[in-house]
């Protein structure tokens, strides 16, 4: 199986991430001497490999439609399949290989009642799932069965005729455009979405050409490929809501107490944004489980099943506290403790806030995913190393996000191919200007050798110096 050199571990967009999880560490297992015919017997965990996050933004507000900007995040998860590829990747190899499942699980915020979010968040899940395999009769059953606000009906049947008939550079231009003034893309023929609305054969052929377009051929997965095999036929292994259980942001009272008695529940809405989400989760290679045993229930059922797998004091976890809690500061959000197992460890439930010293660095280097980044203050005994694979990936950037360290002179080093090169200035940090670009800095042995990078590494003697960036 072909893995791209040039794979990162983290890719983060406006609408989402998509990231491989750490390695964990193989654990051994202990057994005893039998004395007859008795065996000793293991059963292999389910864990997950990589995540895919697609945020609220790439959804209809309260709603299981998906945007059309959500194109971007779909091709990031096309490439993370590239490097964990399912049963219907991993069976063309030759010799031919077991695929990595994926089961795609929908997140709501703590906001209005937990059948309502259980519902919507079913819902979205299930649109993902139907986007990806290419399943419209799921999206008819979301078409003609509405939920709550959750009303698919012209808007949906409006931007889908309008995106399907626009070429790529008719629609960056229009995303932009709504971007920049708020205004609204061009609407589709009316006449044209009535006779889409009043038949089901056109419904077929217009869900399909969006999910094409939106997916491309790289992404098209069977019921195979997912956790279930598509052995349930409401989709159980395979697609899932949480509900609002495992929120990644939890208000403090104050904060709550403040958003409730605001008339305008905008900065509510969107202080919540990041907790209503679609995750998908890639497990390893051969993992799959019998729908039957999978303890989250259907996407369309109650709430029930969910709170019988709440950790012990998970109605204590959901509740306003004194501070706002993050999990990847407190770990505690998650009430479900089947889910807080499975994705405590994942880079895709862990927001990248501002609380990081970022060096950035263009990817135009061509480092490889063993090279590493050093931020050292011997001063304040401060060191800190990270690998390009465990850098975020933002385009032609990769950033590396550095925990702070107390106020002090600080050196970087930049190790490629096992020789380090050292920036030619120090850093003082914090300092006045940092978060200002381009800081940037020159990196050799020493200052008599002013582009060593370019000349040891056989590169062009044109090409740029390595060159960081300070940012904020």
């Amino acid at each position: 199986m072909n893995t791209p050199h040039n794979d990162l571990t983290r890719l983060v967009s406006d609408g989402g991430t998509a990231a491989s999880h750490p390695v964990l560490q193989e654990q051994g297992a202990f057994v005893g001497p039998a004395t007859g015919s008795e065996f000793n017997t293991i059963k292999a965990a389910i864990i997950p490999l990589a995540c895919w996050r697609l945020e609220d933004v790439r959804f209809e507000f309260d709603s299981s439609i998906v945007r059309p900007e959500s194109k971007t995040e779909l091709k990031n998860l096309a490439k993370l399949l590239d490097r964990h590829p399912p049963l219907s990747k991993a069976e063309k190899s030759q010799p031919p290989e077991l695929g990595c499942p994926l089961s795609v699980f929908g997140h709501a915020d703590p906001t209005g009642n937990d059948d309502y979010n259980k519902q919507l968040s079913g819902r979205r899940a299930k649109a993902i799932y139907a986007l990806i395999t290419r399943r419209t009769e799921l999206w008819e059953e979301l078409f003609s069965q509405p939920f709550g606000n959750d009303k698919w009906g012209r808007r949906a049947l409006e931007m889908m005729l309008d995106f399907v008939s626009s070429s790529e550079e008719e629609t960056s231009q229009k995303n932009l455009t709504t971007a920049e003034n708020g205004a609204q893309p061009v609407k589709a023929n009316q006449e044209l979405v009535t006779k889409h609305e009043r038949d089901a054969g056109k419904r077929k052929a217009l869900f399909l050409g969006y999910m094409e377009k939106l997916c491309g051929p790289e992404l098209r997965l069977r019921k195979t490929d997912f956790l279930g095999h598509g052995d349930d036929s409401g989709g159980k292994a395979d697609f899932q809501g949480c509900s609002e259980f495992n929120p990644v942001l939890i208000f403090s009272q104050e904060q709550q107490k403040k958003f409730d008695q605001d008339k305008d529940k905008t900065p509510r809405n969107s202080a919540n944004a990041s907790n209503r989400r679609v995750m998908v989760l890639i497990f390893r290679k051969g993992s799959r489980v019998a729908p039957a045993k999978w303890p989250c229930p259907r996407a369309n059922e109650g709430v029930a099943g969910c709170i019988k797998r709440f950790w012990s004091d998970g109605e204590k976890r959901r509740k306003n506290q004194d501070k706002e809690r993050e999990f990847n500061k407190t770990q505690d959000t998650f009430a479900c403790r089947f889910y807080d197992r499975l994705s405590n460890n994942s880079p895709c439930e862990r927001r990248i806030t501002g609380e990081h010293w970022i060096i950035r660095v263009d990817k135009k280097q061509g480092l490889k995913l063993e090279d590493t980044v050093t931020l050292e203050s011997k001063a304040v005994s401060y060191r800190s190393k990270i690998a390009v694979r465990n850098a975020v990936d933002i385009g032609e950037f990769l950033d590396f996000l550095f925990v702070p360290g107390p106020k002090g002179h600080y050196t970087i080093t930049l190790m490629v191919g096992g020789t380090s090169y050292f920036a030619w200035r120090n850093l003082h940090l914090p300092g006045d200007g940092q978060g200002v670009e381009p800081s940037k800095f020159d990196y050799g042995p020493n200052q008599d050798h002013p582009n060593p990078y370019v000349v040891s590494s056989g590169r062009d003697p044109n090409a740029p110096a390595v060159t960081f960036n300070l940012c904020s």
